[in-house]
């Protein structure tokens, strides 16, 4: 369904966070809404989860169209701010019997493909890593200039360098560990009053990413996962076929 020509990878999660030019992305959730639904079933030794405390969102929709089955987190959920997700995910991974865990948004984001392809793609492409995040050109939240620095060595040459948690795939007894940390990874910020720490779980994973690296890596050359960045339709044309 999509193709990054700058690396030939075909990707299976497409994540489109903030602000698109609409049509883009419109043309795209038309492309794979009109297809046929499939029945692809559970996913073969893997659990997917979400969060969601509303309405059923863009993720689980596409799921329910090619016939896969999922977790939602939150549902019950009243005062939702993002941070919930650390606590949410870390409770829900000690219930996981599965050997993999994908963990995608609930509200712009689709998996476009199988997703046993997901976990294949994970364990033969990523074969020493425990955890993979999709990324993308901004480092978001804004704060910390320690996270942007680590980031910005550690992907130097790519485009899309800044870890990004709306989309990922890991082991899950690697991600309870790695969830733990993050739920006490506030204590390691320089700055732990910084308002973003009650917005943003980003804050919290940004935070504990480092300490797990390289065990823990970004999907620069989408193999998996495809962010999509806020440019024009033109450029949309020549990044993608």
């Amino acid at each position: 369904m999509l193709h990054n020509i700058t690396y030939d990878t075909y990707p299976m999660v497409i994540h489109c966070p903030g602000k698109l030019n609409p049509d883009s992305w419109q043309s795209l959730l038309d492309i794979f809404f009109q297809r046929a639904k499939r029945n692809f079933g559970p996913v073969k030794d893997a659990t997917i989860i979400t969060w969601n405390n509303g309405e059923k969102g863009l993720f689980e929709r596409s799921l329910d169209h090619i016939g896969v089955p999922y977790i939602v987190l939150g549902k019950n959920v009243k005062n939702w701010k993002n941070p919930i997700k650390i606590e949410l995910t870390n409770r829900a991974l000690h219930d996981i019997k599965t050997k993999f865990v994908i963990g995608i948004d609930s509200h712009d984001a689709i998996i476009c493909k199988d997703p046993n392809e997901i976990i294949s793609t994970f364990t033969f492409s990523f074969p020493k890593v425990k955890m993979l995040f999709n990324c993308g050109p901004v480092h978001h939240p804004p704060v910390n200039r320690s996270f942007f620095k680590f980031q910005e060595r550690i992907g130097l040459g790519h485009d899309f360098r800044h870890l990004n948690s709306g989309a990922w795939a890991g082991e899950t007894e690697f991600c309870k560990m790695f969830f733990e940390s993050c739920i006490n990874s506030r204590q390691f910020d320089e700055n732990p009053m910084n308002g973003w720490w009650d917005l943003s779980d980003q804050m919290y994973i940004k935070s504990t990413f480092p300490q797990y690296h390289p065990k823990v890596q970004l999907d620069y050359t989408s193999e998996i996962f495809q962010i999509l960045p806020n440019i024009n339709v033109i450029a949309m044309k020549k990044m993608f076929l």
